[in-house]
């Protein structure tokens, strides 16, 4: 829709003005189903029936939504969706930094156990060397 339509005719969906003094327009179902994403005729009323989106006012044999109603939901929708991203975004830098956290304790762990097989080999090449050697108190004889 064009925005300019929509700032002159004062309705987000670039419906006319009310004339009837009411600060809402009536919009028919194709308005709807255009606003709600393209859905068909079928799955707008599913929706409905579903509680998914307002239910319209019966005005005579048509089924009319409130432009103020369904302006509001869209609103309600897009702060949803909104709050969804940003939970999923927090969720998602949440399991990033445990990754880099476990990837950090396994370098220092297998560091820790390089300095440790270090300091055991040395131990183990000194106490090889002390039974070798003629000086050791176990050779005397």
């Amino acid at each position: 829709m064009d925005a300019s339509l929509a700032q002159k005719s004062g309705s987000p969906t670039g419906e006319p003005a009310p004339q009837h003094g009411l600060p809402f327009t009536y919009l028919p179902k194709k308005v709807v189903r255009e606003a709600v994403g393209g859905v068909s005729n079928s799955s707008l009323a599913e929706k409905v029936a579903k509680g998914i989106i307002p239910p319209p006012d019966k005005i005579g044999s048509r089924a009319l939504w409130r432009s103020d109603v369904i302006a509001k939901w869209l609103t309600e929708q897009a702060q949803k969706a909104e709050a969804e991203r940003e939970e999923r975004a927090k969720a998602a830098r949440y399991h990033a930094q445990r990754m880099v956290d476990a990837r950090a304790k396994r370098q220092t762990g297998d560091a820790e156990r390089e300095e440790s097989a270090k300091t055991g080999r040395g131990q183990a090449q000194r106490l090889v060397k002390a039974r070798q050697s003629p000086s050791a108190p176990a050779q005397a004889e």
